[in-house]
């Protein structure tokens, strides 16, 4: 028997009051958060910029931490300066399109933590 709930996914932010959180977003999907990480989605992820939530895509990864669904969407993000100032002139910064993945963050737990040992 199987249960079938309809679960939009969503970019959620926090309270900005919430330092530590300023301008981070997440995606949630029903009660269930999702989060970024650099091993899926390389370095530098403070540059990236959310994209649409009509482009976020589910997939089921069997062979990914045990299991798991991943949620795929297109996003932008920031380029690298290329000169070495400390500052520039403000203007929108240069933006690239990517491919970001996010994954559970049990599972993301999960990860940083199989990887420790005790000592």
């Amino acid at each position: 028997m199987y249960f079938l709930m309809y679960m939009p996914a969503r970019f959620v932010g926090a309270n900005p009051r919430v330092r530590e959180n300023s301008g981070k977003v997440a995606v949630m999907r029903g009660p269930v958060v999702y989060c970024l990480e650099e091993a899926d989605n390389g370095a530098g992820l403070f540059k990236i910029r959310y994209g649409q939530p009509g482009d976020i895509r589910f997939q089921y990864e069997p062979e990914f931490l045990g299991g798991v669904v991943t949620v795929s969407f297109t996003g932008k993000k920031e380029r690298d300066w290329k000169e070495d100032a400390l500052y520039r002139a403000r203007t929108p910064p240069p933006l690239t399109t990517t491919s970001l993945v996010s994954i559970l963050i049990k599972k993301s737990t999960s990860r940083h933590w199989n990887g420790l040992k005790r000592l």
